[in-house]
């Protein structure tokens, strides 16, 4: 019996009139199988003759959309493990394209031009086990072009589903998606589960459909399996005239020297990268691109008419003058020229009226120009008030404005789909506490109208160590540095072993790569990663894992994490937000609460859920990268200054109005103010507000801190911390009394506004703590004449935030840790060889 052949083709056939030319070219392989897809209404004649050249070649109906890449996925599925090598070919015809019969026989003749060169790409692969791509010379493209704005998102979103966190896009794809590929190079495409449903209908689409971003994919897929690409340049060359065709003779692009010109530009190198992007050839599918980025590097350099009309002269010569007018657009936002930005723009959504990606890049440039009010209205009149995919853009532009109203109704708007339910009600709770209790009745409403009745309970068995999943979202966040590093880094591991599951709200670098994340993948027992999946998938992930007890470490901030809850992920299924909030789901077993706020087991009168008490504080904090001296307070002559560090945009209009009456009461002090990662909108805003009601700017100090040494330098200029009158400020409050600056705090009228009070009261600073607004004020204003009585506070305060129970993060994960195993105990299951 011979050896089944090592070779497949997958041949894409919607143009059967294609066959006889294609067939020319198949004749170049020895021993291989052929795999044909062909639509419904494909020619039955051409079916025979495919079946009298080829016996053995199946073939495949499918439905007409996805073009050649979605047949391809679902042939690819099936064979993936058959074969050592695959070539994907298609019937190429590019009708909106006048070159296109050039263009493919040019793909066919570098691919499968002759025996020779079939053999070259063969004996390439055998020769190196890390080649997993070859594709034609002359179609490989930079990914980081004008039409990178369309792809960006989902290429991101796909990487992360086959472990490959894309910061770069400064890589080349294989244009027309032709190629021959190692079978094992591409199987990461496999994990993403995609399927033809998912591909657009066939509409003649030219660009921004699933297909044309999974062209651009296939070399990240062979990338995240550790493999490399070529092109055919690197072997012997094609004949000057090819058998099958007369050459054009359009020279092909470089496109190495692309991507270096781009490299060269990002650094700054303006003269090298002139010159560089000078060398594209006339022609070259790159060479529209490269006059928008020369444009660039005069506009970088303050030519402006050489710009402009580098510019004219890039869209001219684009097949998607509106693309490129985006492209240019947002690159011109990059380098802080704003109204370019808003004109090319504006070009561009004249042109495509309901191009959604350039609508949101200029409302951003809208924003940078104080024109917060044009940017909502633009949005509306575009899309309409109720479009989904602008809402959170109007909420923040509504959040720049102070219009809260109008933020809120977004809000409500989003919640009525079950996927943003829970931000939104996150968002308008931490803003006005005062309408707390009643979106949480919102809450259960929203979640009886949207989620599927509790599924079965899971059995629990007898264990000698429980198995506690943590479900967390951004690696780099508070959340995962105060909850679940102590605890991963403390639960006894003779009682217990730990699963991470990483699901996301974001995909970004710092997610990914910070020193928090570094540190928990080394102490976590295992992982898992969440982030390409539904909710249903999810919980089987989590199932699937045999956790015991499922701790929901996100609250409200990826509402389909609750989704996966509703699924009956755990035996148990705990959620963690800050203070006791309810989700409103049946199938979420306890929250963690706080001993200060409601009794063990009791439920708060809007709640589903029991709570889970510790008799600890709900949450403690480590501190190691501040256990260090204290530095020197502020000199004696310094103007009295308050300060809060919490980020400038989450503070409500009530906030600002009480931190207005302490300067209008304490004249010659200053505040010091955050602007977090929300930049100049938020200062611009808090300043305009306060402003309009008799505070000047020249009052207040700003700083741009997220964390670390940004925090410390911000406290080092505070005397009398203040914290917001709404939301949960309580790390920040601690970090700046572990700094020796004490923190005035309202008492709250909501379980989440009253943490800060009980931070306080835990530290023994009961003192700092006013009953209403109003006395919170006025409770300031007493500490700011007590300037001897704050200094000496500040030479004990210190290690008294030391010696609390809020830092005593081992007592906190042996009381964490009692509490799982008491319930699951209290549920009826049992622990092997305990007393």
């Amino acid at each position: 019996m011979s050896k089944p052949p090592d070779t497949a083709v997958i041949l894409h056939l919607y143009y059967t009139e294609l066959w006889e030319e294609i067939r020319e070219y198949l004749n170049n392989l020895d021993r291989f199988d052929l795999y044909v897809s062909v639509t419904d209404k494909a020619d039955k004649s051409v079916l025979a003759r495919i079946t009298q050249a080829f016996p053995q070649a199946r073939i495949v109906k499918v439905e007409n959309r996805g073009r050649d890449v979605a047949p391809f996925m679902r042939i690819f599925a099936d064979i993936s493990s058959r074969y050592e090598y695959v070539c994907k070919i298609h019937s190429k015809k590019s009708t909106h394209y006048s070159g296109g019969t050039r263009w493919r026989q040019r793909l066919y003749d570098e691919l499968l031009g002759s025996k020779a060169r079939v053999a070259e790409i063969k004996q390439a692969f055998a020769a190196d086990e890390s080649l997993g791509l070859v594709g034609p010379a002359g179609f490989a493209y930079t990914a980081n072009d004008h039409a990178l704005p369309l792809y960006q998102d989902i290429l991101v979103y796909l990487a992360s589903g086959i472990g490959l966190n894309l910061t770069s896009f400064c890589y080349s794809f294989f244009a027309g998606s032709m190629f021959w590929f190692r079978a094992a190079a591409l199987a990461p495409l496999l994990r993403l589960g995609i399927t033809q449903d998912m591909f657009e209908e066939e509409k003649g689409q030219t660009d921004a459909t699933l297909a044309h971003v999974l062209e651009r994919f296939f070399p990240l897929a062979a990338l995240a399996g550790g493999y490399r690409a070529i092109d055919t340049g690197e072997f012997s060359p094609l004949p000057e005239e090819p058998a099958n065709a007369a050459s054009n003779g359009t020279p092909p692009p470089d496109h190495g020297a692309m991507d270096a010109a781009i490299e060269l530009f990002q650094k700054g190198l303006l003269s090298d990268a002139y010159n560089a992007f000078s060398a594209i050839p006339a022609g070259s599918p790159d060479h529209p691109t490269a006059l928008a980025y020369l444009g660039l590097v005069a506009l970088a350099a303050r030519f402006f008419d050489d710009a402009e009309v580098l510019f004219g002269n890039a869209i001219a010569q684009s097949p998607d003058p509106a693309a490129m007018r985006e492209f240019i657009g947002r690159q011109c936002l990059e380098l802080g020229h704003t109204e370019k930005a808003e004109h090319h723009l504006g070009a561009a959504i004249a042109a495509q009226p309901k191009r959604l990606s350039a609508h949101l890049a200029l409302c951003e440039a809208l924003r940078r120009q104080h024109r917060q009010e044009e940017a909502l209205q633009s949005l509306r009149t575009a899309f309409g008030a109720k479009h989904p995919d602008i809402q959170a853009c109007c909420a923040e532009l509504a959040r720049d404005l102070g219009d809260l109203e109008t933020e809120y109704a977004i809000c409500r708007e989003q919640a009525r789909s079950a996927e943003l339910q829970g931000r939104a009600l996150e968002l308008m709770a931490w803003r006005d506490d005062t309408r707390a209790a009643d979106l949480l009745k919102e809450a259960r409403r929203f979640a009886a109208s949207h989620y599927p009745a509790p599924k079965a309970a899971l059995p629990l068995g007898r264990r000698k160590r429980l198995r506690i999943g943590f479900v967390i979202g951004e690696l780099a966040s508070d959340t995962a540095r105060s909850r679940l590093e102590p605890l991963l880094l403390r639960l006894d591991p003779k009682r217990f072993d730990t699963v991470v599951f990483v699901k996301s709200a974001r995909l970004d670098e710092r997610s990914y790569t910070s020193e928090t994340a570094h540190r928990m993948h080394l102490i976590a027992d295992y992982w898992q990663v969440l982030i390409q999946l539904d909710p249903d998938s999810a919980a089987k992930v989590i199932r699937e894992s045999q956790t015991d007890i499922l701790v929901n470490l996100e609250g409200y901030a990826c509402p389909s994490t609750l989704e996966a809850l509703v699924k009956r992920a755990a035996p148990i299924q705990i959620n963690w937000s800050a203070p006791p909030l309810t989700c409103a789901l049946a199938n979420v077993d306890y929250i963690v609460g706080d001993p200060s706020i409601a009794a063990d087991g009791q439920q708060e009168p809007a709640n589903n859920e029991p709570n889970l008490l510790l008799a600890w504080p709900y949450a403690a904090y480590d501190l190691p990268e501040i256990r260090q001296t204290l530095p020197q307070r502020g000199q004696a002559n310094a103007p009295f200054t308050f300060g809060c560090l919490v980020p400038i945009h989450f503070m409500s209009p009530q906030t600002l109005s009480a931190w207005r009456d302490i300067l209008e009461k304490n004249p010659g002090t200053r505040l010091l103010l955050n602007t977090g990662g929300s930049g100049a909108a938020a200062r611009r805003h808090a300043e305009r507000k306060l402003a309009d009601d008799g505070i000047a700017p020249e009052r207040l100090c700003w700083v741009s801190a997220t964390d670390g040494p940004g925090y410390y330098e911000g406290w080092r200029q505070i005397h009398l911390g203040l914290c917001p009158l709404t939301g949960d400020s309580s790390y920040i409050a601690l970090l700046g009394a572990r700094m020796g600056v004490p923190s005035v705090a309202g008492s709250g009228t909501t379980p989440w506004g009253a943490i800060p009070a009980l931070t306080l009261q835990r530290l023994g600073l009961e003192a700092f703590v006013a009953p209403s607004a109003e006395n919170y004020v006025e409770l300031a204003t007493r500490w700011a004449g007590q300037r001897d009585k704050l200094n000496t506070l500040r030479e004990t305060l210190g290690e008294r935030v030391m010696q609390s129970p809020l830092t005593d993060t081992q007592g906190f994960a042996e009381a964490f840790g009692a509490a799982l195993e008491a319930i699951w105990l209290k549920k009826g299951g049992s622990l092997e060889n305990r007393a």
